[in-house]
């Protein structure tokens, strides 16, 4: 949801997300303008940057997980993560497991996607799928727009963020709905404690869930790459709409 250009600018959903706050955190502060500083993390220096206080605000794809709320603090959630799959143009669409049938699949190497989805096959007796395992999200897709693989399996998230800057963007699309092989929730990521600092980044967020201004920005990055807003995120945004 948060990505790097070629000319090098910070830009996605999350990073407009997060510019909201920073402008109402400036508003409350009767701060002119508050510098924004980015920084660049990876999913393993995330929370030790968090927990050093290198960084105030991580405006990517986290997940809030149990284990994870024992380190660092979240928002609300402004994102439902699921499992989408990428296809070239022409190919037909992928709308259940049992498509994947006699297609080569990539997935990223370790990532939680690749187990679950060998579970899922496994369990339903699906056969004939020739898992290909990729170092990243951007060689998956790089994989499949040269022909090398039938279909690329990912969170919503980073299949969004991938796509809208990879080369292969206008060769590619992500195809029917998600295949829900795993749901998350996507937060943004704030210092353990700080109650001061999470009342206002969800103040903020609130008023975008109410105002329709979050919708507006889920269009804005995934409607482009062909991914709509599907009924478990419009029940997520309808519940994030906390009256003032």
């Amino acid at each position: 949801m948060s990505f790097i250009t070629i000319a090098g600018e910070v830009q996605g959903y999350s990073v407009d997300v997060c510019g909201e706050v920073v402008k109402d955190l400036a508003a409350q502060l009767s701060i002119p303008k508050l510098e924004i500083r980015y920084v660049t993390i990876t999913p393993q220096t995330r929370i030790p940057l968090m927990a050093s206080g290198t960084v105030d605000i991580v405006c990517g794809n986290t997940a809030k997980t149990i284990s994870r709320l024992g380190q660092v603090g979240f928002s609300m959630p402004i994102f439902v993560d699921a499992t989408r799959v990428a296809v070239a143009l022409d190919a037909a669409d992928i709308n259940s497991l049992g498509d994947l049938a006699g297609k080569s699949v990539g997935v990223s190497q370790g990532a939680l996607v690749e187990k679950v989805l060998r579970q899922r096959l496994q369990d339903e007796n699906i056969a004939g799928v020739e898992l290909a395992l990729l170092p990243n999200e951007g060689e998956g897709l790089m994989a499949l727009g040269t022909g090398r693989i039938d279909a690329f399996i990912s969170n919503t998230s980073v299949i969004a963020a991938e796509l809208e800057k990879s080369r292969y963007k206008d060769q590619l699309r992500v195809t029917g709905d998600n295949l829900q092989l795993q749901l998350g929730q996507a937060a943004i990521m704030l210092p353990r404690g700080d109650a001061d600092l999470e009342l206002a980044v969800n103040t903020t967020l609130a008023r975008l869930f109410r105002s329709g201004e979050m919708d507006e920005l889920f269009d804005k990055w995934f409607s482009p790459v062909g991914i709509s807003m599907d009924p478990i995120n419009q029940a997520a945004f309808k519940l994030g709409a906390v009256a003032e």
